[in-house]
């Protein structure tokens, strides 16, 4: 399968998988920024809350009941939101780094099996194929594997 990836994806189809690469850690980026600043608008309302909690007439336990409701609210939107971000974290690739890249530019010494100078680690060849393959249908037939390979999409030269 690897030689396939290679003979399909040389040099132009490689660019398109940096870039793929690339766009996704952006879009990782910028989903972390929106729920970063979501955190930070959110952290707000717990304060706010526990402010007009705090100013409440003791004996107006309808207002007060309220007023702690909304409170315990924004303090389950903050916790909600923090995990949201602690699991995008988690879940975030690794960026590729600036030999990944130059290694990818060549492609070739990608596939050399491991070990050997210039070759690739499996990471990198599994985030390869995961950006380029949308599905592997395996086949036996006796004992024969026969592998359908469906293409995220298709790379042509411009």
């Amino acid at each position: 399968m690897g030689g396939e990836i290679v003979r399909l994806l040389q040099p132009l189809g490689v660019e398109a998988a940096i870039q793929a690469i690339t766009q996704c850690e952006h879009q990782s980026g910028e989903k972390q920024r929106q729920i970063e600043l979501a955190l930070e608008q959110a952290r707000y309302d717990p304060t706010r809350a526990h402010r007009q909690y705090d100013t409440v007439d003791p004996d107006n336990r309808l207002v007060a009941g309220e007023l702690e409701r909304r409170w315990n609210g924004a303090l389950a939107g903050v916790r909600a939101l923090e995990e949201e971000l602690e699991a995008l974290l988690r879940q975030r690739p690794a960026a590729l780094g600036v030999e990944e890249r130059q290694g990818l530019l060549k492609m070739g010494p990608i596939w050399r099996p491991p070990g050997i100078i210039g070759a690739a680690t499996a990471v990198t060849r599994k985030r390869i194929v995961r950006v380029v393959l949308r599905e592997i249908v395996a086949q036996v037939e006796g004992d024969q594997i026969h592998l359908l390979l469906h293409w995220q999409v298709a790379i042509t030269p411009a």
